[in-house]
């Protein structure tokens, strides 16, 4: 593909980028005498944005790290062509900013899971680290209230098994027989106490991912 007047197919999305391109001082010449394949990354980027947003028969854009090799002019042109066509764009890119003023939606996909959020990319990861500063601080104090629950079963099961193993002279069975009752109840409620625990609703706990490392 040739990056020209003559070579592109649709003549009015090129007479709309060369608009944009006079606007900010873009090279024309480059575009009408050099293959895209020989152009430099940014240029090339520009002319194919430029093309797929001005084709009508486009209507969903796939955009990964648009903004790599374009510099300030071109982020701009591009947040403000993205603002007024009707296509859909689905777009991955590390640029926080870009992603703030060109998307109305954010999709996380995060430990397998996928949220949708209609906030800003900042509004977003701001709530999601709120969320996820929360869920430890609920998660430290369900397993330190299980530890406590546990504790205290324990020591009911373990007055249980003493008093049902009491024994006393036949002189004394009023006080086996109410030893062993006390044992009774004391079985009774540390099972009260272990089926509070094991049906309370489960705090995951927060798994950090590691850094990425580039070396």
């Amino acid at each position: 593909l040739e990056c020209s007047s003559e070579n592109v197919d649709d003549v009015d999305a090129w007479r709309r980028f060369r608009v944009a391109a006079s606007k900010h001082g873009w090279d024309l010449e480059v575009y009408d005498t050099t293959p895209v394949g020989q152009l430099s990354p940014g240029c090339a980027v520009r002319a194919y944005l430029a093309v797929a947003l001005g084709r009508s028969d486009v209507r969903l854009l796939l955009l990964d790290e648009p903004t790599n090799h374009a510099d300030l002019a071109t982020v701009l042109w591009l947040e403000a062509a993205l603002a007024a066509t009707k296509k859909a764009a689905i777009i991955v890119s590390h640029d926080r900013r870009f992603l703030d003023a060109a998307c109305d939606h954010v999709w996380d996909l995060s430990n397998k899971t996928l949220a949708v959020s209609g906030a800003t990319y900042s509004h977003y990861c701001h709530a999601k680290e709120m969320a996820i500063q929360q869920q430890r601080v609920a998660y430290d104090q369900q397993r330190d209230r299980h530890k406590r629950l546990t504790a205290a079963a324990d020591r009911l099961r373990q007055a249980s098994e003493r008093g049902s193993k009491h024994k006393s002279s036949d002189h004394d069975l009023l006080q086996r027989d109410f030893k062993r009752d006390r044992a009774g109840r004391s079985g009774r409620a540390a099972k009260a106490l272990e089926a509070l625990r094991d049906h309370e609703e489960k705090v995951d706990r927060v798994v950090d991912r590691p850094k990425l490392r580039i070396p």
